[in-house]
């Protein structure tokens, strides 16, 4: 496909808010290009030209991006893509938001945890430890949580009750980690939360909040819904701005968007669990456009660009439940319901994780998930109402034309309470 003489933009990774992000890049007079190892991935649509090659591929990167002499290369939704980005960047001379070395600081958990520790950034104690470490020797208070240190959608990670899961755990963990390394770190109990800000000038602007709901599947943790935003007060708001602007200066991070995972204990004190410079992969972005007036995609785009971004967010006037829609083992084909439910008003929008063929996996808690929707209300018991209506009618199809929707993950009274404490 001919470029008309447009300037090149390569995306790198095709989840559905990089669709977003493609149609944005055009709008800007951008040829768009993807690349994803995928066949058919949600954003290949959006994009002028889909290349079938891993995003985490650096040669690979490089080379079609000195081939198609690009001017931008991007990963604003995604983790480890990151690092391709800015390497790729530096090697090009193209503009992006900060160097090679920051992107592996903010994506292995590694590097990110010690500089935290050693600048006073308030998160668990931990140690970084291999398949052959002396386990005996970790000086951690049970329960722990085990993650590799460069790892994505939450995949390899576990909590441990006790000594005798620990070796299993590490084992996992070491095996999704791109170097065989693992975090094995001491569990926050109290209310998680992610948020969403915007650095200008070095100062880290709340955008929203969500409280995440998860829980306990064969010790692999699940976040499968959240509302936003969090029912945090406005000291603990501040507390996470605060904490989110010394993340920026100790990672030399500006002009950029930044979430982070944090756990708020009963006392109302911050424990980061990590951050990242770059947007959630899911439906945040929209969130922040129907609920605070800010379009972070836009934002992400500036920032690779090297241009401060100027919008101010509003304070966030409704209520969102997000709720993601997940399948059992199987060739997805579609999914039914979720036009009908928007159209009678029980769900405010929808979208989709999984093209027709893509394979549905419990592998790592993303994998398994098709679709997302969002209810709208004035509080969180009116979206909760809206979504039990909506539920039983949604239906996730397979290639065989069966039934394969996951409906064990039903949001009870419990969860819509948002109490503390994780569900067993």
């Amino acid at each position: 496909m001919m470029n008309d003489k447009k300037p090149v933009a390569i995306v790198l990774g095709g989840i559905y808010p990089h669709g977003a992000v493609l149609d944005k890049l055009k709008k800007r007079g951008y040829f768009t290009i993807l690349i994803d190892y995928f066949d058919n991935p949600p954003a290949a649509s959006h994009a002028d030209l889909h290349i079938n090659e891993s995003a985490m591929d650096y040669d690979a990167v490089l080379k079609i991006a000195r081939e198609r002499n690009a001017e931008l290369v991007l990963s604003p939704c995604l983790d480890q893509q990151i690092q391709i980005a800015m390497r790729v960047s530096e090697t090009l001379g193209l503009s992006h938001p900060f160097d090679s070395q920051t992107a592996i600081n903010v994506t292995n958990k590694k590097y990110m945890k010690t500089m935290m520790i050693d600048h006073g950034i308030p998160t668990a104690r931990y140690y970084q430890v291999g398949m052959d470490s002396d386990l005996t020797a970790l000086n951690l208070d049970y329960p722990l949580i085990v993650k590799p240190v460069d790892g994505c959608g939450a995949a390899g990670v576990t909590r441990v009750e006790e000594e005798a899961g620990l070796k299993e755990a590490v084992r996992m963990a070491c095996e999704w980690s791109w170097s065989d390394e693992a975090i094995v770190e001491e569990f926050k109990s109290g209310m998680e939360i992610s948020a969403y800000t915007y650095v200008r000038d070095g100062k880290a602007i709340l955008v929203t909040t969500q409280n995440r709901i998860s829980f306990m599947s064969d010790k692999v943790i699940k976040c499968y819904g959240a509302v936003s935003p969090a029912e945090i007060p406005d000291a603990v708001r501040d507390q996470v701005e605060e904490i989110a602007t010394r993340i920026a200066e100790v990672f030399e991070l500006d002009m950029t968007p930044m979430f982070l995972q944090a756990i708020i204990d009963k006392n109302g004190q911050v424990s980061v669990i990590e951050f990242s410079p770059r947007l959630g992969g899911g439906t945040c972005f929209r969130l922040m456009e129907k609920n605070a007036g800010f379009d972070m995609l836009e934002a992400s785009i500036d920032s690779y660009l090297g241009r401060k971004n100027l919008q101010v967010p509003e304070r966030e006037q409704l209520t969102y439940l997000i709720y993601q829609v997940q399948a059992f083992e199987c060739i997805y084909d579609h999914t039914e319901g979720l036009a009908e439910l928007k159209e009678e008003g029980l769900i405010s929008d929808y979208f989709f994780q999984k093209t027709k063929g893509m394979h549905v996996s419990t592998e790592k808690a993303s994998s398994a998930r098709v679709a997302a929707i969002l209810v709208e209300g004035e509080d969180k018991a009116v979206c909760f109402n809206k979504l039990q209506k909506a539920l039983p009618r949604i239906i996730v199809i397979n290639d065989k034309g069966e039934d394969v929707t996951d409906r064990s993950l039903v949001l009870d009274e419990e969860d819509i309470a948002l109490v503390t404490e994780e569900k067993n």
